[in-house]
């Protein structure tokens, strides 16, 4: 009997200055690549999937399908990783699908079933936050997407006590954390997977059925992008 090979899957993930880029052929998680330096993702992410490719030993045109992390984060960051995985997927004749960070990391393996708070370091003295509820694989939405100060992250996480906290504002938040409020501060090194990964898992796991009929990816923003178009005057 002829078994069909498993889908290989090319994942990335440009929203943070770090670049992040994994494979996945089914649902084992294959080879990853960060690059943390200064150069724009613009100059740099087409060398990355082919550093990526190498490593994994695979060649362009085995690729199954391409999956992108659309956000939140920078908005250059997010459209440069939409349009790169659009411009891989049209050429290759693949499906691509996208998928948001902060849905992801409620996804980690880690983490138990129960309420779950996602919190992501927004800079400038802000925090990107949501609190899901997991059950086996769904997700409910119970806090919704949001830009807050500590305080009002606070304000979530005492309306969700026991929930259990994963994301890059962690830090900020155990330092920051009054004793009144209670959370499930998940321990440091206990999360080596980042959205990129789990992303690249979810979607070989899931198979050629899941990505028929797939709609392209869209930008996933909860700031406001800082572009505006100019105002019409006259």
């Amino acid at each position: 009997m002829h078994i069909a090979p498993s889908l290989r899957i090319l994942a990335l993930d440009t929203t943070t200055p770090v670049q992040a880029l994994a494979t996945a052929e089914g649902s084992m998680l294959h080879r990853r690549l960060e690059l943390r330096d200064n150069s724009p993702h613009a100059e740099t992410l087409l060398v990355s999937v082919d550093r990526v490719l190498a490593l994994s030993g695979w060649r362009l045109v085995e690729l199954g399908a391409v999956a992108v992390v659309t956000g939140p984060g920078s908005f250059t960051g997010i459209r440069i990783g939409i349009a790169t995985a659009l411009g891989l997927a049209d050429t290759l004749g693949i499906p691509v699908v996208g998928r948001n960070a902060m849905e992801l990391l409620a996804r980690h393996p880690s983490l138990p079933d129960g309420p779950v708070g996602v919190f992501l370091d927004a800079r400038r003295g802000r925090i990107y936050g949501a609190v899901f509820h997991r059950n086996g694989g769904r997700l409910t939405l119970h806090a919704p997407y949001g830009e807050r100060d500590l305080d009002g992250t606070r304000a979530v996480l005492a309306a969700h006590p026991g929930a259990a906290l994963i994301g890059s504002a962690l830090p900020l938040l155990q330092e920051t954390n009054a004793p009144d409020t209670p959370a499930a501060f998940v321990p440091a090194g206990q999360h080596p997977l980042g959205p990129v990964d789990i992303l690249a898992v979810e979607i070989g796991r899931a198979g050629p059925a899941a990505l028929a009929g797939a709609k392209a990816p869209e930008a996933f923003y909860i700031r406001p992008p800082d572009i505006r178009r100019p105002i019409p005057t006259g």
